[in-house]
């Protein structure tokens, strides 16, 4: 289990706050609560950065990825994250696993937006979001569905090209699920996102039910169902502010 920071910060998000986070993982809450328990304790030792790291446009075709020798890899925001192998260190240091963020909503990159062109680009850009992960130091990612960049078996044979695991979130709100013999993935989305309304998260529940059930259910180890993120303690956003009359 861990924590993302979609949901909290938003586009937001900086070096700084994720090592905030990074941090309070391994804290015991204030005033001795909880039985003096981390959240590390309790097993959520992946902290997980979401989207809003890129520069959006510096990239080929107006993309956010780079030539980098035969890859094309991820230009980094570096006001906002200085330093990401520093920021996964941290991590490591405390017992956790850091997490990443790929195929993104921010500045989404398709071909119906003219960003690749040729075998070889998109081919490039499999192996550089793999290498960014072993740039980094990444050990998990989330693999979103915003972009052109869906194929997760071929992420797979990438990632496992490198000879280190990779722990692989399908967030693909539901649309590419396992069967009994396949699947590319460590856990998988059944829903779309998830919002701070009780209907809402109760209606992603539901999309479980037939994930979970019956004498051979889809949801197994190795290839979980989940309906996206637990929420607690988010805010209701602020109203807009009425126009002057």
């Amino acid at each position: 289990m861990g924590w993302r920071s979609w949901n909290t910060y938003g586009d937001h998000i900086t070096q700084g706050l994720m090592e905030t986070v990074i941090d309070a993982m391994v804290q015991p809450p204030p005033g001795g609560g909880g039985g003096g328990k981390t959240l590390k304790d309790l097993g959520y030792i992946d902290v997980g950065l979401d989207d809003a790291y890129q520069v959006c446009g510096a990239g080929v075709n107006g993309s956010f990825h780079a030539w980098q020798g035969r890859d094309l890899v991820a230009v980094i925001n570096g006001t906002k994250f200085p330093d990401l192998k520093a920021m996964t260190a941290r991590a490591h240091a405390l017992g956790l696993r850091a997490g990443f963020y790929q195929n993104n909503c921010i500045c989404r990159e398709s071909n119906p937006a003219g960003v690749y062109y040729s075998d070889a680009e998109v081919a490039a850009h499999y192996h550089g979001d793999v290498q960014d992960l072993m740039t980094f130091g990444f050990d998990s990612v989330k693999i979103d569905n915003c972009g052109m960049f869906k194929d997760l078996e071929r992420y797979q044979r990438v990632m496992n090209a490198t000879g280190r695991y990779f722990n692989i979130e399908n967030c693909h709100w539901g649309e590419t699920v396992p069967t009994h013999d396949w699947c590319p993935f460590s856990f998988y989305r059944t829903s779309g996102d998830i919002n701070n309304q009780w209907d809402r998260m109760f209606a992603n529940l539901q999309t479980l039910y037939k994930f979970t059930t019956g004498q051979d259910p889809l949801s197994r180890p190795g290839c979980w169902a989940y309906a996206d993120m637990l929420e607690v303690i988010v805010p209701e956003p602020e109203p807009e502010p009425e126009p002057e009359p």
